[in-house]
């Protein structure tokens, strides 16, 4: 998370988190919802 903040910061914007799944991101992309996403698996 904060790797996305610092990168946030030097491009000169806000993080605004939002919820997603895998199934609906490429949708969240079409609809505007997000820009980036991020994710990880332990």
């Amino acid at each position: 998370m904060a790797l996305m903040e610092n990168l946030a910061t030097s491009l000169g914007a806000t993080v605004k988190w939002q919820k997603t799944t895998w199934k609906t991101l490429m949708e969240d992309f079409r609809s505007k919802q997000c820009d980036i996403a991020v994710g990880w698996y332990f």
